[in-house]
């Protein structure tokens, strides 16, 4: 299997026929059949069923996201090598939980390009697991995950612990009050939003905000955007709201008798792999962020 063969693979499923992939690739159509032929002989089975329309067959189906994958990864490592032997610039690779593709992490990159204005930066989003998949196959350098995060051949480069602040929206009834009795944030926190921040954060929940009639389970970014336009309350990062209680867009409400949250995260690396100064770079100005 190399990398002509998976380019023609691609080729034939995004302009749905051989003769159209020969010509995009430059080819006749023969060589771009007798690649799919030898593809197909590696993989043990037919990719396309033949007929008035050419069709993936199943193992055509489940074989093209990775044959993508692969090929996603050829460009960027060709990529990588014509900037290094040119010196022209770099690439930084990060897998990244979707909550923290915002806040700290924005800010970090910011400065990264000012610092660096050649430096490329890829970003692949997924949840824990994903993120840790995509370390051990290379795709990333980096990854953002929540923590504990205590995975044989991993390790933890730096670790953030963010403050939860519990905010409104200023219509919101619990408002009024100055002080919120925590025995009572059940009843005063509806409708409330549900954010699966972390495990711990989840557990916290269950516990002090067990859930009522009217609450929403949503993701971080969705759950922002209702907080800044209708009446609801959530637990956010401190990081992503500040201008938001600057201009009195959200309200902090301050809840008496009640241990507070926090959101743990970090960022995982695995052990074997080389600390490039890309990578050195991005951990100082994401710790200084």
């Amino acid at each position: 299997m190399d990398f002509d063969q998976l380019s023609a693979f691609d080729a034939v499923v995004r302009l749905g026929s051989f003769s159209r992939a020969a010509e995009h690739l430059d080819l006749t159509q023969p060589s771009v059949s007798a690649r799919i032929q030898r593809l197909e002989q590696h993989l043990g089975g037919s990719l396309f069923r033949r007929g008035r329309r050419l069709e993936l067959t199943e193992l055509g189906q489940r074989f093209l996201p990775y044959a993508r994958q692969a090929l996603s990864a050829m460009g960027a490592g060709l990529q990588m090598a014509e900037l290094t032997r040119t010196r022209a610039g770099g690439r930084l690779t990060l897998a990244v939980l979707p909550a923290l593709t915002v806040g700290r992490l924005a800010r970090a990159l910011h400065r990264l390009h000012l610092q660096d204005p050649t430096l490329s930066v890829g970003m692949h989003t997924g949840h824990n697991l994903q993120v840790q998949e995509m370390l051990k196959g290379r795709f990333a350098q980096l990854g953002l995950l929540n923590l504990p995060f205590e995975v044989p051949g991993f390790e933890v480069l730096k670790a953030f612990q963010d403050p939860l602040l519990l905010v409104a929206s200023p219509s919101h009834p619990a408002v009024v009050q100055r002080r919120l009795p925590a025995r009572e944030l059940p009843e005063l926190l509806v409708p409330f939003l549900r954010i699966d921040w972390s495990w711990d954060v989840r557990n916290w929940q269950i516990k002090h905000l067990p859930a009522r009639p009217g609450d929403l389970e949503v993701p971080p970014m969705l759950a922002l955007e209702l907080l800044r336009t209708g009446t609801f309350a959530a637990l956010m990062p401190e990081g992503w709201i500040q201008h938001d209680l600057k201009t009195g867009q959200l309200v902090e409400l301050a809840v008496q008798g009640s241990d507070w949250p926090t959101w743990d995260w970090g960022v995982g690396a695995l052990r074997e792999q080389e600390r490039t100064s890309h990578v050195q770079q991005f951990l100082q100005v994401l710790f200084e962020s």
